[in-house]
């Protein structure tokens, strides 16, 4: 295990590549559209790396295949003193992985105890007794079971406010924990619930997330709009053809690193090309549609994405699941 030190943007702590690859589904799997965009999605994020820890941008930390994190930063830096809306998917998958038999469960779930916290079985941290603290320099009174202001969360686990300085006492907390983590979601006996939980947090995103088409009808959900209804776990990727498998598994990996870029990508997409799912389009109008929405995903130029394009690209076109001639060719619809 090797921890270093990094910055993203204004932030920074430590981060922890693992070591040990999971390899893609086998042939069974590999046939569902999930399966596929929940590999594609590790595979970008942490190259299917068990035990990859990011504790550099400002989230508290981040853990899983799939990358879950501990809180969201736009939340504490638009602060409203409501931890409702403060922790993010960790917590749930932390949840998961206690009823493993994984020795490192008790190191962890101590070090938390000793911060007065706990891991709920709803998938939230919360205050083990009642007390008072401080949040911006704002009093904040809490009971027991309360849930955890995400403000204390990355204060404590990454001293100050998502900010490490190096050779400082909050580098050596920040080490603690992001050893602590990275020795839980290393241990093979949590691979399969790390899995089961990315395909289940997946399939509960298709299924929730309304998405807005027109200003004078009702958001449909994702699963409505886009897969015509058809819960996600059970589509397999020959349901919807090469070109929309791939342009849909592509999305999703993007989702996971900025959603609110992504989600505007596709429903302009949508209204552009007027697609109204993919049972009740044709082979071409399906292609339009894949075709317009990878267009605007390699277009966009936030954050990095030009960079992850080309990662994106080189682990789909490896991994031998698509035609060659999507991504290299005239009728690439993912080029270079």
């Amino acid at each position: 295990m090797r921890i270093l030190y990094r910055e993203v943007g204004k932030y920074s702590g430590a981060v922890i590549y693992g070591t040990e690859v999971v390899p893609p589904p086998k042939e069974g799997n590999a046939k569902y559209h999930a399966q596929r965009a929940f590999w594609l999605t590790g595979e970008v994020e942490t190259g299917n790396k068990l035990g990859s820890v990011m504790m550099a941008d400002g989230t508290g930390f981040t853990i899983g295949i799939d990358q879950h994190i501990a809180v969201y930063p736009r939340e504490l830096a638009d602060e409203d003193f409501n931890a409702e809306d403060d922790q993010g998917g960790a917590f749930e998958l932390l949840a998961k992985v206690e009823l493993t038999d994984s020795k490192n469960v008790a190191d962890l779930w101590k070090a938390f105890e000793e911060c007065g916290w706990y891991v709920g079985r709803d998938g939230h941290l919360r205050h083990l007794e009642g007390g008072a603290f401080r949040v911006r320099s704002v009093p904040i009174k809490v009971k027991a079971g309360d849930l955890v202001h995400g403000a204390l969360i990355r204060d404590e686990v990454t001293p100050t406010r998502g900010i490490v300085k190096k050779d400082s006492q909050g580098w050596t907390e920040c080490r603690l924990w992001a050893t602590l983590l990275h020795r839980l979601m290393s241990d093979p006996k949590t691979l399969d619930v790390q899995r089961a939980f990315g395909i289940h947090h997946l399939r509960t995103r298709v299924a929730t997330r309304k998405l807005r088409l027109s200003d004078n009808r009702r958001r449909p959900t994702f699963q409505k709009a886009i897969y015509s209804g058809e819960p996600l776990p059970g589509i397999r990727s020959k349901d919807l053809e090469p070109n929309l498998d791939l342009a849909l598994c592509v999305f999703h990996s993007y989702t996971v690193n900025a959603p609110a870029v992504a989600f505007r990508l596709l429903e302009e997409s949508v209204r552009t090309t007027e697609f109204k799912g993919y049972l009740a389009e044709t082979e071409a109008r399906r292609h339009i549609f894949a075709d317009d929405l990878l267009t605007r995903i390699r277009m966009e130029r936030y954050g990095r994405w030009g960079d992850r394009w080309t990662r994106t690209r080189k682990h789909a076109m490896g991994v031998g699941w698509w035609p060659r001639e999507l991504f290299v060719g005239g009728q690439a619809v993912m080029p270079a």
